[in-house]
């Protein structure tokens, strides 16, 4: 059978670039779906996505699809006349076209219908307008007169098939759309209309008219042209780019927006180096798409990097020209505005949020500030950090919300909060903490580690979690509007990854005692499950088995740092050849304990009756369990809980010869009672460590 490859390019004005990736792969899930569909095998399918362009090529695609013969059982013979003449119309036949065979079930009609293969280039023709009209873009539109909506007007669709020695392209019915076996060149440089053979045909003239069609190319060249420039610069030996956090997703941005990459270095006039780094990239990412370029040596951005979108005949020293005169302009607004903030002291614009409401049901940002500044001291006190910088820095974390920095840039709220305060002569660790207490706000994120800065992310996120619950606005099914399941995230890494022991019951009562509303004790409650299931997706993602966790959570008082600390070492143990003999031997102890306590109405206790032993290895037993359990008890006082796990980890050959050697369930009753006093001190021992049952 002839095979051969298809290509499909759909050809438009600038698309988003945070939608190109999505675009393409729905491109080819649904073309790739539709073509199993009907029975059409193919080969090596790769997608590739640029500004103006999707397309999609797939190899070893059949010309033709196959026949088919399909058997379809109808009704039952001797079936009343209206079923059989339904079935006949839905398969086309007359009754002497059908056929009877006996089943299991008894003699029905059977149907035999065949259907030839049709045309791969027709089947193409039928889903493809279907598949356009029904593309899911996030934000869609028309234009013209037809109502064909698009992300941007679409203007052609090139679908052709071809082999060895042809292409056809197949022609798509599609409104005020074209469909012509063509593309087009760069936009500036090379746009006019060219005739396509095939996918290698295709590559080849867009490169030759200046377009780097895949996005991962142009990606790649980007960085090696930013390499290259770094390298050739006059300070290069000073210079660095890093491509981690904001800068790697504007590369990816920015490699969306241009088909031929063109790297322009270019410098931040000294005037406008006096401002924090953070200003500078913010404004330079945000507003112009610019990277920013650090001085190694003084750790200042002193250049940029921007991509054109062309190959400028004087090496684009007039598009770099135009670039730095617009990103003077919008620095010179920066410099303006924090000259202007920090004309006034961060505890002035902190005044200024009583005109600022949090939230209707809550007040004003003024009365939140208020109430976490009353309760941080409690929490400061617990985690042993400085009671009044934590008061202080709770009374100016907000106050940044009021500058007309974070008004123009709300992503640098925290930040020109340390900046101010440093200004303003603020000890170094209220302005941390004013700068990072919004740490961790997501998984990547560093932790920080600062006392009074962690004091002041507990409060904080607390105050969030309360006042939400208070008011019955907490996350339902997959909405959060106001990311409470990061708030809780965030609560359980500052608690967890610097250590801290703080029962969550006594942490939410130090804020709630202080909250600007009144959350109820069901509420609480309802707050601590919720908290829990997100210190269980917090532990998943370590590879913490579940049921450990489920193990773990039923000690009181909820203490996070502990019960993360103590999953990583259950974990650990159940994951060894001790744990595992240990676990059954637990789970056949409480399955005997289960039987005989049902059977005779009773829990049995742990009073065991020494002058009872029949065997030595009853006694060697018990007085074995008794020195565990001592020591166990000893260790979990003092929280050591790897060493109380390795003791009972002892405990596994001693256990493994009484069950080998001793019949629990003897003739004797006393000595039936005693031995089952003694698994019953097994179970009691091994939920001092956790609730083994869960496990």
């Amino acid at each position: 059978m002839a095979l051969a490859e298809l290509l499909i390019e759909l050809f438009s004005e600038e698309i988003p670039a945070r939608m190109q990736k999505n675009a393409a792969l729905h491109l080819e899930q649904s073309v790739c779906e539709k073509l199993k569909a009907h029975g059409l095998k193919f080969d090596n399918v790769r997608h590739f996505y640029g500004p103006r362009r999707l397309t999609l090529v797939l190899d070893q695609l059949p010309l033709k699809s196959d026949d088919i013969k399909e058997e379809r059982r109808g009704p039952k013979v001797g079936a009343p006349d209206k079923a059989i003449e339904g079935f006949l119309r839905s398969t086309g036949l007359k009754l002497d076209d059908l056929e009877e065979k006996e089943t299991p079930k008894g003699q029905f009609y059977f149907a035999y219908i065949f259907k030839e293969g049709r045309d791969t280039k027709d089947i193409i023709a039928d889903f493809m307008p279907e598949i356009i009209q029904k593309f899911p873009w996030p934000k869609s539109m028309c234009w013209g007169s037809g109502k064909l909506q698009w992300v941007r007007p679409l203007h052609n669709v090139l679908c052709l098939l071809s082999d060895e020695k042809s292409s056809e392209a197949i022609s798509l019915q599609l409104e005020n759309v074209s469909s012509e076996a063509c593309t087009y060149g760069h936009h500036f440089m090379d746009n006019s209309k060219k005739a396509v053979k095939n996918f290698a045909d295709y590559a080849q003239i867009l490169a030759d008219a200046h377009v780097v069609f895949d996005h991962d190319a142009r990606e790649a060249i980007i960085l090696k042209e930013i390499d290259k420039a770094l390298k050739q610069d006059l300070e290069a030996a000073n210079l660095e780019w890093l491509c981690e956090g904001n800068q790697k997703k504007l590369l990816s941005e920015v490699t969306g927006l241009v088909e031929y990459p063109t790297v322009l270095i270019g410098d931040i006039a000294e005037e406008f180096q006096s401002l924090p780094n953070e200003v500078l990239d913010t404004s330079m990412r945000v507003h112009q798409k610019y990277f920013s370029v650090y001085n190694k040596h003084t750790q200042k951005i002193t250049k940029f990097i921007t991509i054109a979108n062309v190959k400028a005949r004087d090496g684009g020293a007039q598009i770099l020209k135009g670039n730095q005169r617009v990103l003077a302009a919008r620095l010179a607004d920066a410099k303006y505005f924090y000259d202007l903030d920090l004309k006034k002291p961060l505890s002035e614009h902190s005044k200024m949020l009583q005109n600022v409401t949090y939230h209707a049901d809550m007040g004003s940002q003024a009365l939140r500030v208020q109430n976490l500044t009353a309760s941080i001291a409690e929490i400061a006190t617990q985690i042993g950090a400085d009671r009044e910088k934590a008061i202080r820095s709770a009374s100016l974390c907000k106050a940044d919300l009021m500058t007309e920095m974070v008004g123009e840039f709300p992503e640098l709220q925290g930040i020109m909060g340390y900046y101010y305060a440093i200004a303003a002569n603020e000890d170094q660790d209220i302005a941390h903490a004013i700068k990072d207490h919004y740490l961790p706000a997501g998984p990547d994120d560093v932790v920080p580690d600062r006392l009074v800065t962690i004091a002041l992310g507990l409060a904080d996120r607390l105050q969030q979690l309360i006042g939400f619950w208070a008011i019955d606005a907490k996350p339902t099914g997959s909405k959060d509007p106001y990311a409470l399941r990061r708030a809780a995230i965030g609560l359980i890494r500052l608690l967890s990854e610097n250590n801290i022991s703080y029962s969550l019951p006594a942490l939410i009562d130090a804020v709630a005692a202080h909250h600007m509303v009144q959350i109820s004790d069901v509420q609480k409650a309802d707050l601590l499950i919720f908290i829990t299931e997100r210190l269980k997706v917090y532990l998943r993602d370590q590879d913490i088995d579940h049921r450990v966790i489920d193990a773990l959570l039923c000690f009181a008082p909820l203490d996070i740092a502990k019960i993360v600390t103590y999953a990583q070492i259950l974990n650990a143990f159940l994951g060894s050849d001790a744990g595992r003999i240990l676990l059954e031997s637990y789970k056949r102890a409480v399955n005997i304990l289960k039987a005989e306590e049902s059977k005779d109405q009773m829990t049995y206790d742990i009073q065991v009756n020494s002058g009872l032993f029949a065997d030595p290895l009853e006694g060697k037993f018990f007085t074995t369990l008794q020195a565990a359990d001592k020591d166990i008890q000893d260790h979990l006082r003092q929280e050591a809980y790897e060493e109380a796990m390795i003791v009972f980890s002892g405990l596994k050959n001693v256990v493994f010869d009484f069950f080998e050697n001793i019949i629990i369930n003897s003739d004797k009753e006393e000595l039936r009672v005693n031995r089952l006093k003694m698994l019953a001190y097994l179970r009691d021992i091994a939920h001092r460590l956790a609730d083994f049952s869960k496990i």
